[in-house]
């Protein structure tokens, strides 16, 4: 074999030979008997790409209504989907291989993805073999990455260099080809992981902006119908992203999926963050007790060499070097990036974007040092390149590079990586052992909910998750749920009783004509005769939530009855209307609602479509009666404004708030009573 050849693929191997020993084969154990991560978040990730080999192989009907949450539709878009790696997960399974095997093996391939994807990244933009086997190490194993164990959506990294290497290629050349990888990249990336997709568009962005400032134009010559083709590559992301945006945002809009600028403040990182290491890093591992780490999010340490590497860039531009244009251009990314989003004091930029749709459900903001660090490693091996081109003497660059490479895993490696698992026989066990009471307590039913012990909550996850692998395994939907948000009502996470269960299942059958509570069974120790509702019809659900309302008074009832939408119930049990909303009377029923509003505004009623006029609301609590005698009517509501995050401290499902309605009067129609 040539050296030439040798360099081409020794290089790479070694570097990912010993990538995957220190990192992914570590935490998986000798003879693989441990699961990454822990049991909530690897349990449901491995749930949800289980449910994607079964989709695939025909025995699902629906990928986005995976069967948990029972009745619930579309459970998946509460969370991450796993697409742009499921192809993977169900070759292993394809090949033989259970379901724990090949959760590890996919998870094993994600490193090796992303690898693979930085290394051909690095050498399209002009690194030798060695450096970009370097730079590949960096990105997939750096220490902030490692952190991300435990949600394996954030290890989907691979698009990221492909994204930033293409915007790189087309804005020198104008390549079309090169901006079409760039939209593919980043439409494959909103396929792995909405937090990195998010990120990465605003990263790409900052760049057009950066590269604009430093070059004064972008993308080669734009005659010959450039601008078409680049209208149609952005033309055919946003359709090929459709089919996932369209049911995450009609649940977000369905559920009120949006955070109150109150929990994201918290979760912003500060600039101590950018030198916080995770208290396991070899060399930095001081940083995190010295700091007082409040959790693995905060964990953003890059490493001392990417930050030399920006200190001598820095020098550079000092010098008045031309030659490092586009390293400072690459370097203005994550400086813009961190400029966005740190917190200063209690200050910070992103209080002023975070009512963009793509914002909207974002809290740990941290993780923006997984797009960022991919910027910092091309401006480490930029500088890392004109170092060695300085050195004469072809010896003394190898032992440059040498240290260089012995230094960089030294630099990012974490030494208490043998606990970021647990025990796959253990996991095993518990599942068996839900199984086997879902069996014994309910081996006819058509769908399930497990209840622990009064007591023990469902919210310790670790049950929640197993009640629902072991209810794939019997191929069976399942009440229980875990996952990063749930719908609307839903409560028995938290309080996994059978009193929660029944009125969980009696709201949800007021929403449809199909026989919610028939055939579900209860098992585990917590069930009891009685748990489940008997089958009411969806008119005897309404009228029984109804009932419930007048006599208990709670709004969430009211909401439920009436098929509201765009309404949440906060405060003091208040009825809050977001920007639009709606609700159903049947004929003869009257509701009298009477609210106000923290500033003026005008409330647009419409009864079937059809303009009813307007309500101010302002000072004085203004009075609105709806109901028509002989007819079912859907009144909607439109308001001309709202103010978001009204009160910090309080957090609705609606953050977004025009109206509350303090007092809410239902009236039955007269024959039915």
């Amino acid at each position: 074999m040539s050296s030439r050849v040798r360099s081409h693929f020794l290089a790479p191997a070694v570097f990912l030979a010993i990538g995957l020993w220190l990192v992914p084969l570590t935490i998986l154990g000798p003879d693989f008997k441990r699961m990454p991560g822990e049991p909530c978040d690897t349990g449901f990730s491995n749930y949800v790409l289980e449910h994607g080999f079964k989709w695939i192989s025909g025995k699902e009907p629906s990928y986005f209504s995976a069967p948990f949450l029972y009745p619930a539709k579309d459970s998946i878009t509460f969370s991450d989907n796993f697409l742009s790696t499921l192809p993977g997960y169900s070759a292993f399974r394809f090949a033989g291989l259970d379901r724990e095997r090949a959760y590890q093996a996919w998870f094993v391939s994600l490193f090796i993805l992303n690898f693979a994807s930085a290394f051909w990244a690095l050498r399209r933009l002009g690194h030798a073999p060695v450096i970009a086997s370097l730079g590949a190490y960096l990105f997939a194993f750096m220490a902030p990455v490692i952190e991300e164990v435990t949600h394996p959506a954030l290890l989907h990294l691979f698009p990221i260099p492909l994204a930033v290497c293409g915007f790189i290629l087309w804005a020198q050349s104008g390549s079309i080809k090169a901006f079409a990888g760039l939209c593919a990249a980043l439409v494959l990336q909103f396929y792995g992981a909405f937090y990195l997709g998010a990120f990465l568009t605003v990263a790409l962005g900052l760049f057009g902006l950066a590269w604009l400032l430093v070059y004064r134009r972008m993308g080669g010559d734009w005659s010959d119908g450039a601008a078409f083709k680049v209208a149609v590559c952005v033309a055919l992301s946003v359709a090929a992203l459709w089919p996932l945006a369209e049911p995450y945002m009609a649940t977000s809009q369905a559920n009120g999926l949006t955070r109150f600028w109150s929990e994201i403040a918290e979760q912003l990182p500060t600039l101590a963050d950018m030198f916080r290491a995770n208290p396991g890093n070899l060399l930095w591992g001081w940083t995190s007790d010295r700091a007082g780490i409040l959790s693995f999010n905060n964990a953003m340490h890059v490493g001392i060499l990417p930050w030399a590497g920006v200190a001598v860039l820095l020098f550079l531009l000092f010098q008045r070097r031309t030659d490092v244009r586009l390293l400072a251009t690459v370097l203005l990314v994550p400086a813009l990036l961190t400029m966005l989003i740190v917190n200063i004091g209690g200050f910070s930029l992103f209080r002023f974007v975070q009512w963009l749709p793509v914002f909207q459900s974002m809290r740990a903001l941290t993780r923006v040092v997984l797009v960022e660090h991919f910027f910092l490693i091309l401006v480490l091996l930029g500088v890392a390149k004109i170092a060695l081109d300085l050195v004469q003497s072809a010896w003394a660059r190898h032992v440059l590079l040498a240290g260089l490479c012995v230094l960089a895993v030294l630099d990012q490696h974490n030494t208490l990586l043998r606990h970021y698992g647990y025990d796959l026989a253990e996991r095993t066990r518990n599942i068996a052992l839900v199984k086997g009471e879902l069996l014994r307590d309910a081996s006819n039913a058509r769908a399930m909910a497990y209840l622990p012990a009064p007591g023990q909550s469902s919210s310790e996850c670790g049950l929640a998750v197993a009640a629902m692998l072991a209810s794939q395994e019997l191929g069976l939907p399942v009440v229980n749920g875990y996952t990063s948000w749930f719908p609307r009502g839903y409560a028995f996470f938290g309080h996994t009783d059978c009193a929660t269960l029944s009125l969980w299942l009696l709201r949800n059958q007021a929403l449809t004509d199909d026989p919610v509570s028939y055939g579900v069974g209860c098992a585990g120790p917590g069930a009891r005769p009685g748990c489940v509702p008997r089958s009411w019809t969806r008119q005897e659900a309404r009228t029984e939530l109804l009932t419930r309302y007048v006599s208990g008074g709670d709004k969430e009832d009211l909401v439920w009855a009436l098929s509201a939408k765009g309404f949440s119930t906060g405060g003091n049990n208040e009825l809050w209307l977001g920007r639009r909303g709606e609700l159903t009377l049947k004929a003869g029923e009257s509701l009298t609602l009477e609210g106000v509003s923290i500033f003026p505004l005008e409330v647009r009623v419409y009864a079937d479509g059809k303009d009813s006029g307007k309500l101010p609301f302002w000072g004085l609590p203004t009075r609105l009666t709806l109901g028509v005698p002989g007819k079912d009517v859907r009144y909607s509501f439109v308001a001309d404004k709202v103010v978001v995050n009204a009160t910090d401290g309080v957090l609705p499902q609606f953050p977004a708030v025009s109206v509350i309605f303090t007092k809410a009067t239902f009236q039955p129609a007269k024959t039915a009573q």
